[in-house]
Parts: C-alpha cells; sequence; structure tokens
C-alpha cells in the first residue's frame, strides 16, 4: 500500500511539472505573439497608431515595454514635428509620400509626425487611427510639443 501512494505521488508531481512547463510556454508564446498599437500624448490629448511590422518598430516595442519614452516635438517645414529618440532603431529607408497622421523613423534616431505631406526616404513606424489630419494639425500647433510615446496592448 506504501509502495502504490509513493508511486502516485511520484505521478502526480510529473503530471504537475508537466502543466508548469507547458503553461510557461504559452505564456512565453503569448507574450511573443501580443500585439500593439502606440500611444503618443502629446497637448493632453491621446494619439493612437497603428503599427508596422518591421525590424525598426520591434526593436520601438522592446524599448516601451521597459518604460515610456518622452521626446520633444520640433516644428519643421510646417509639416512635421521631428524629436531625438535619444537613440537608434534599425533602418529600412524608403521612398515614401507621407501623409498627415504618418510616423515615421528618420536617420535611425528620430520620429517625425507629419501633420502634412511631404516625401523623402524613411522608415515607416506606424499610421495614426483616431484623428484626421486637419485636426492633428490643431493639436500639434505651431509650437514644439513634448511627446510622450507608451504602448497599448490590442485585446483580441
Amino acid at each position: 500500500m506504501k509502495k502504490y501512494l509513493i508511486i502516485l505521488l511520484i505521478i502526480c508531481l510529473i503530471c504537475i511539472s508537466i502543466v508548469i512547463f507547458f503553461k510557461k510556454d504559452k505564456v512565453k508564446d503569448d507574450e511573443e505573439n501580443m500585439q500593439y498599437n502606440l500611444k503618443i500624448n502629446v497637448n493632453d490629448y491621446d494619439l493612437i497608431f497603428a503599427l508596422e511590422d518591421n525590424e525598426a518598430v520591434h526593436e520601438l516595442i522592446n524599448k516601451l515595454q521597459k518604460q515610456n519614452i518622452e521626446i520633444i516635438g520640433r516644428e519643421y517645414g510646417h509639416f512635421e514635428k521631428v524629436g531625438s529618440l535619444g537613440f537608434s532603431l534599425p533602418t529600412k529607408d524608403v521612398y515614401i509620400e507621407t501623409k498627415p497622421g504618418d510616423l515615421v523613423l528618420y536617420n535611425g534616431k528620430e520620429i517625425s509626425l507629419f501633420y502634412d505631406e511631404n516625401a523623402w526616404d524613411y522608415t515607416l513606424l506606424g499610421k495614426i487611427i483616431n484623428v484626421n489630419g486637419e485636426d492633428l494639425a490643431q493639436i500639434l500647433g505651431t509650437d514644439d510639443v513634448k511627446m510622450t510615446l507608451s504602448l497599448i496592448e490590442i485585446s483580441e
């Protein structure tokens, strides 16, 4: 009888170990498959961006999972706000004709948020999904702005 209890206990421990092992892998897979939108708070308004699927975005998400990023968006050319990230991201620059609400990586270390059109070689990071171009220009204004970048987990 004692022998059967020991065997039963060992079987239970093995089963528990297997469940824990597979649950840990599932949590890891879920974290890797998590999807995000980017939120940029500027002038007390939350701008929401659908993100591209590229190496620069993946690196940016990794940074934002650790902490929010604050940048100063400098007015440039009356069509965009440009701010230094303080670090570099991988680039895959291609010629882009930007539209209001496009968010791009410039020179690997600066983010540009367009509120009007332009064309240049950029790495596209995302596109705004909650504001139109005219409203975006009003939100951003004509002065330099503080922009706080953070992540929003997309629920499925």
